[in-house]
């Protein structure tokens, strides 16, 4: 059982410093090899955090000015249910590269009394543009730029996540969206191929290259 426990923002950000999360879920799924390299390069030379402060971009002040009122209106409306505070959860299966090297940051986790355990992680978002959450709303799914951080979520923890996000802006039936996301067993293999690869490379201290085909090309492209 995943186990919560009360995390500052701080040690969040020491605890996945160097370490594959969810965040470059999106660029591991879809990135170019130059994207890989760059998240390769990152995660070998990470930065302290900082926390959020006043030369923070906007969006992200947004987003954590309001998360906490999010997760309120997400706790009245499911009473039976309790919000732990923030982990950071490692990889829980037995691949020992994985182990090592990826770790998971739910903004909370949904622990069910009845149960007795965590049942879901928790992700938030409260979008900075005024036109992002009534697309959200019509959509009634995850956004296509946020499911790979949950479905990475899901294949580290083995749980399913829940997205959530909050506009107040909004009408108040509206102003809180929020869909369970059941990630394919295929997509989770695919995943989890891609990120031993990136893995691997990670560890390994190299970087990679165009395939013989890629630089054939490019070869003849340039000698012409």
């Amino acid at each position: 059982m995943i186990e919560a426990q009360g995390m500052t923002r701080a040690a969040h950000g020491d605890m996945r410093r160097g370490k594959l999360s969810g965040s470059m879920a999106k660029d591991l799924m879809s990135g170019s090899f130059r994207t890989w390299n760059r998240m390769l390069k990152a995660l070998r030379e990470p930065h302290p955090f900082f926390g959020v402060g006043p030369n923070t971009p906007a969006p992200l002040r947004w987003g954590k000015e309001h998360e906490d009122r999010a997760l309120a209106i997400w706790w009245d409306k499911h009473p039976a249910l309790d919000l732990m505070n923030p982990v950071c959860v490692a990889y829980r299966g037995e691949d020992p590269v994985w182990q090592r090297n990826v770790v998971t940051s739910p903004d909370r986790v949904i622990y069910d009394p009845l149960k007795g355990s965590v049942t879901h992680g928790l992700e938030a978002k409260c979008p900075y543009n005024p036109n992002t959450m009534p697309k959200w709303v019509m959509s009634g799914g995850c956004p296509p730029e946020h499911y790979d951080q949950c479905a990475f979520g899901s294949l580290v923890t083995g749980i399913p996540w829940v997205f959530v996000a909050y506009d107040p802006r909004m009408a108040e039936e509206n102003e809180l969206f929020e869909v369970e996301v059941l990630v394919p067993q295929s997509y989770l293999d695919e995943m989890f191929e891609k990120g031993t690869r990136f893995l691997l490379m990670l560890e390994g201290g190299g970087e990679f290259q165009p395939t013989s085909r890629q630089a054939a090309k490019l070869k003849e492209m340039f000698s012409q």
